[in-house]
């Protein structure tokens, strides 16, 4: 038998669920999958959502702001229009984003707090050439991506992002930290935050130290250790040894 997921001030999550807030957005911020949080409204007894339901509420939501409704469609109708977007829109786009702040993960504010005690000057989002990078250390021009998610959907992690910061002279560091559980058990599989934030710590200090650093990449698992990526080839760029 399986243990039952536990989340602090249950009810409090659960009411959030009631009111129409949907799974992924209360499991973003509870920082754990959108699967255990259905486990435990099931393990509550509470009745979830179906699809259907789940999707009239959300547009129900989406439609009382023009912004909101933009940013679901819009992928949809410049496909449907055959349109690429310019670069100049891109790049425009990526400076409102740092200029606004948004698109900032819990993780990733988690991570800068720890950097910034380090006594490093952590920038989000910061554009580069249209893209948006997590966190960067622009004195020393160190860009970090926080990756939570599956790899294969990314956008930030895509091949062309990564060689987008590689080609602007950035040294460049990839945390792969998605959250899954361990196979037949509801046990999570933690992000070791101090063992990651340590290790980025080296990368920047490492990077502020030797110029050659620039233009080249390193990569993370979620317990700090050098990973590698096979959906990424990046064989035609020098990696930083130890990362």
């Amino acid at each position: 038998m399986t243990r039952k997921i536990e989340i602090p001030n249950g009810n409090y999550w659960i009411k959030r669920y009631q009111s129409g807030i949907s799974c992924n957005q209360i499991a973003e911020e509870l920082d754990i999958s959108r699967s255990a949080f259905m486990t435990f409204l099931r393990d509550s007894g509470i009745q979830t959502r179906t699809r259907s339901e789940a999707e009239r509420i959300k547009w129900a939501k989406i439609k009382q702001i023009r912004t909101a409704v933009v940013r679901q469609c819009g992928g949809a109708w410049s496909a449907v229009c055959g349109r690429t977007r310019p670069h100049s829109e891109q790049v425009k786009r990526s400076q409102t984003v740092y200029a606004n702040q948004t698109m900032i993960r819990k993780r990733e504010r988690i991570v800068a707090s720890r950097l910034r005690k380090a006594g490093f000057n952590i920038e989000h989002q910061f554009p580069v050439n249209g893209h948006n990078i997590d966190l960067v250390v622009t004195e020393f021009r160190v860009a970090m991506e926080i990756q939570r998610g599956d790899l294969n959907r990314s956008v930030s992690v895509s091949q062309k992002q990564v060689v987008n910061i590689l080609n602007n002279d950035w040294s460049l560091i990839i945390a792969y930290c998605p959250s899954c559980h361990i196979w037949g058990t509801s046990t999570m599989v933690e992000f070791d935050f101090a063992a990651v934030c340590n290790k980025l710590i080296a990368f920047i200090e490492f990077c502020s130290s030797n110029p050659s650093a620039s233009g080249r990449y390193g990569m993370i698992g979620r317990d700090g250790k050098p990973i590698s990526l096979l959906r990424l080839n990046l064989k035609s760029w020098p990696r930083i040894l130890g990362f």
